[in-house]
This record gives structure tokens, sequence and C-alpha cells, in this order.
């Protein structure tokens, strides 16, 4: 299968708490997100924008492992950047884009799971108060939505296709 050429990610002198720098691949997740990941629930991850790019600093590679880092409480509140221990949390993703207009239920289902928005005419309220609190968004603005398949952690590549499960 072909993938991809992944553009360098930039080496940081240092990292922040945890060892985790923004653009590093991997999901930040909190609140009711990270409830549901730590339980197995969540199936489908939203984000605002387009990330389907190689050059942006959010994108994710598909069929590949992420790890998910959950923040810390001061964190998930706005204070000082700051993460629980890394439990080992590691998903495949496949990604597609939508206009926030055009999301639909089916979109925040996956695989027996769900996303934080259980319907589309929540993911705007989502959006504007949990992951970009004081931003507006309009029905034209691109959502990435994920769907997500746990693996086994491995803290090097394991070859895993999407739809196959654990080994």
């Amino acid at each position: 299968m072909d993938r991809p050429i992944m553009p360098p990610r930039p080496v940081p002198t240092h990292a922040g708490p945890g060892g985790h720098i923004y653009g590093e691949i991997a999901f930040w997740v909190k609140g009711e997100e990270a409830r549901l990941i730590k339980s197995r629930e969540l199936t489908v991850i939203i984000r605002q924008d387009d990330r389907s790019s190689p050059e942006l600093k959010q994108w994710l590679p598909e069929d590949e492992p992420v790890p998910i880092f959950f923040l810390d409480a001061e964190a998930a509140k706005g204070g000082p950047l700051g993460f629980e221990p890394d439990d080992g949390t590691s998903v495949r993703v496949r990604r597609f884009v939508r206009q926030l207009g055009e999301i639909e239920d089916a979109d925040l289902r996956f695989n027996g799971g769900r996303a934080v928005p259980t319907t589309g005419a929540l993911v705007k309220d989502y959006l504007e108060n949990e992951l970009a609190p004081g931003k507006t968004f309009g029905i034209e603005h691109p959502i990435t939505i994920y769907h997500l398949e746990y693996i086994k952690h491995q803290r090097e590549f394991v070859e895993v296709t999407f739809g196959q499960g654990l080994r």
C-alpha cells in the first residue's frame, strides 16, 4: 500500500511536561473524551479544520499506531500544560473531512462506539464550548473526523491492518 511521504517533524530542543510537544504524532485528550477512551467507548474523535495534509502539525497518519495522551486535571481546565502518566493507549485511525453542516449522526458512530457529541446537531456546540472555547464555526467550516481502532500498545511499529482488530 502506498503511503504519503511524511515531512520531517520539527525536532524539539526541549519538550514540555511529560516529554510531549505540540505537533507530535498523538492525540491529546481531556474531559469526556478521556473518560470514554479509558473505557474504550470512544471510537470517533472530531477536530476543527481539515487535518488531511501531511504538512500540518496536527496531521496524523492513517493505519499506523497513534498514541493517546491524557491532559492532567489542571491542563484540562486551561491551566499549565501537564499530562497523566502514559498508560500505553494507542489507536489506528481512518480520517475523513466534512463541512460542519454536513456531519451526520452516522459519522459519529463506529465499531460499536461513538464520539463525544452524539449527533451532528451537537457538533457545533461541542467545538465552540469544549474544543475551541470562544471560537465560532460556520456550517461550511471543515471538520476532521477520525474513526479509531484500539491496538495493543507498542513502542515500536507493529503491522496491523485496519479492521483486523488485535492480534
